[in-house]
Formats: C-alpha cells, structure tokens, sequence
C-alpha cells in the first residue's frame, strides 16, 4: 500500500482534509505527466496533444499518448512512485 493511501486511509483525517491532499497528490502528478508528455512528444504531437486535451476526451486521450508515448502505463506508475517516495521523506 503506498503512502498516499495510507494517510487517506487514517480513519483519525478530516473528510475535507482527505479531499485536499488527494487534490494535490493529482495536481503534482498531472503536473508531473504533463512534463514527461512534452519532452517524449515531437513537436507536431505536442499540438495534436493539446487539441485533445482542449476536447477533455479522456479516452482518446489516453488511446492517443498509449500509441505515441512506449510504456506511457508503466511512466505513470513510475512517476506515482516517485511521488509516494517524496510524501514518505516529508512524513518521517
């Protein structure tokens, strides 16, 4: 179980303080993702990216970045992890 889930699991944590920090956990991931995206993307992708996103198309989305972006699953994981890691070094 990841760090993430462990303080949204605490029974002890406000409801709405349970709602902001997974609020910020997808806003730093987004964040995160959205930079990898950019950098793995060649220019002409880029823009096709944002018209997708501007549609707010989750699946072709998430169809379109699977094709264009190899083992785009496994960096979202990856990133998550990183994260996770980054909220246990700020917990102990």
């Amino acid at each position: 179980m990841s760090h993430i889930t462990q303080i949204l699991n605490q029974e002890n944590t406000d409801p709405k303080a349970k709602i902001n920090i997974l609020a910020k956990v997808v806003d730093s991931l987004s964040g995160r993702l959205i930079l990898k995206i950019y950098d793995k993307l060649n220019p002409s992708d880029r823009i096709e990216f944002e018209k997708l996103a501007e549609s707010q198309d989750a699946i072709a989305i998430d169809s379109f970045l699977k094709t264009k972006i190899p083992g785009f699953s496994k960096l979202i994981t990856e990133e998550f992890e990183k994260l996770d890691g980054e909220v246990q070094e700020k917990l102990t």
